[in-house]
C-alpha cells in the first residue's frame, strides 16, 4: 500500500498553491468517506484545472491508479475518466509545464495493466471508461492490442463496445476484418453508439480516403443534436465538452476543402440557430487570414462558397441578423469580415461586379 506521508506535499503546487489538501482527499476516497465522484471532481479543479496539468498531478497519480484496485470503491468510472484527462493534460507557459505534462502522462501509463483488468468489470460504465483511458497510450499499443481486440469482438454492451472501436481506432490501423466491423456499424441506427464510433475511427485512420457515407453519420449526428445522449457513449468520451466538438475536429482533420463543403452540407440541413457551425465554417474557411482585414480581391472560391452558403442560412444569423457565432464581437478583428448578414450581402455583391 502506498504511503501518503512519503510525499512532500506541501512543497508541490497545483492550480491553487501549494498541494498540502492532496493527500487529505486521497484519504478520504480510500476509506470510503468520500465518493470517486467527489474526488474526481476536486482534482478536475486543481490538478486538471480546465486541461492543464501541474507539478502534483503525477505525484497523485499512483494513488488513484491504487484505488482502482480497491474493491471497496464504487464508481471507478470516474476516476477512469480523470485518470484520462490526466494522460493528455497540457500546460500553458509554465517554465516546468512541458515535464509536468510528461510525468503525468507516464504516471498514469504505468497503470495500463490495471486499465485493461478494468476491461472485465461487470460495470458497463468502468469498461466503457477504461478504454477511454487506454486510447492515450500508443507507445503501449502492442500491449493494448491483445486484449483489447478480443474484447471489442466479445462485447454485447452498445456503448462499451463504441468505446472499444474508439480506443481501437486512436491506436491501431484497422485491418481487414476489423474494417469490416466498422463498415458494417454504418448501417446501425443513428442512435446506435457503435455507428458514430465507426465513422470517427474510420476517419481518423483513413482522413484522406474516407468515404462520403462515412462522413455523413458525422452529419446526420451534427444536423440532430437529440441523437448525442445515447449516441456518445454517454460523454465519457467527451465530459463536459458539446460532444459535437470531437465531431467537428474528426472532419477538420479531412483538410480544409472538404471540411468546409461537409459545413455548408450541414448548414443546408439545419433550421435553428447553430453557432458551433458557423464558428467552425468561418475559421475553417478563413484560417489563413485571422488577425488581417480581408478584401474582395483575396477571397478565394471555396471563401466565396462559404459566405453565399452563410448568406444564404437563416440558422447562420440571431434575431438581429448578426452572426450566430460565440465570436459575433470579434469576427471583424479575427477575419476582417463585416458582422451584420446586410453588409455581408453587400461585401459580396461588390465582389461579384
Amino acid at each position: 500500500m502506498l504511503e501518503l506521508g512519503a510525499v512532500g506535499w506541501r512543497s508541490l503546487t497545483h492550480a491553487y498553491g501549494p498541494a498540502d489538501d492532496v493527500p487529505a482527499a486521497l484519504a478520504a476516497l480510500a476509506d470510503g468517506k468520500a465518493s470517486a465522484e467527489d474526488i474526481a471532481s476536486e482534482f478536475w479543479g486543481n490538478l486538471c484545472h480546465q486541461g492543464t496539468v501541474y507539478e502534483a498531478t503525477a505525484y497523485a497519480v499512483p494513488f488513484l491508479i491504487e484505488a482502482l484496485e480497491n474493491t471497496q470503491i464504487a464508481d471507478k468510472e470516474w476516476l477512469l475518466m480523470l485518470l484520462s484527462d490526466l494522460a493528455a493534460g497540457s500546460s500553458h507557459g509554465a517554465s516546468h509545464g512541458a515535464l509536468w505534462v510528461q510525468r503525468a502522462h507516464d504516471a498514469v501509463r504505468s497503470g495500463v495493466p490495471v486499465y485493461l483488468s478494468l476491461l472485465e468489470s461487470r460495470s458497463p460504465k468502468v469498461r466503457t471508461a477504461a478504454a477511454r483511458v487506454l486510447s492515450h497510450f500508443p507507445e503501449a499499443s502492442q500491449e493494448i492490442f491483445l486484449r483489447v481486440r478480443p474484447e471489442m469482438y466479445g462485447e454485447e454492451d452498445p456503448d462499451v463496445r463504441a468505446s472499444l472501436m474508439l480506443c481501437f481506432g486512436a491506436l491501431f490501423a484497422p485491418g481487414p476484418s476489423m474494417r469490416r466491423v466498422w463498415e458494417e456499424a454504418l448501417s446501425l441506427p443513428p442512435s446506435d453508439p457503435q455507428r458514430l464510433a465507426a465513422a470517427l475511427g474510420l476517419i481518423w485512420q483513413d482522413k484522406d480516403k474516407a468515404e462520403q457515407s462515412t462522413v455523413g453519420v458525422l452529419l446526420d449526428m451534427l444536423a440532430d443534436p437529440q441523437n448525442f445522449p445515447e449516441a456518445f457513449v454517454f460523454s465519457l468520451w467527451d465530459i463536459d465538452v458539446d460532444p459535437g466538438v470531437s465531431l467537428y475536429e474528426a472532419i477538420r482533420l479531412m483538410g480544409q476543402e472538404r471540411a468546409v463543403a461537409a459545413s455548408i452540407e450541414l448548414l443546408g440541413r439545419i433550421e435553428e440557430p447553430i453557432d458551433p457551425l458557423v464558428d467552425f465554417l468561418l475559421d475553417t474557411a478563413f484560417e489563413t487570414y485571422r488577425g488581417k482585414t480581408i478584401t474582395m480581391e483575396m477571397l478565394t472560391p471555396l471563401q466565396r462558397s462559404a459566405l453565399n452558403a452563410l448568406l444564404a442560412a437563416d440558422a447562420a444569423w440571431d434575431s438581429d441578423q448578426k452572426w450566430e457565432t460565440n465570436s459575433v464581437g470579434s469576427l471583424d478583428w479575427q477575419y476582417g469580415l463585416p458582422t451584420s448578414r446586410t453588409e455581408i450581402g453587400q461585401f459580396l455583391r461588390k465582389d461579384s461586379e
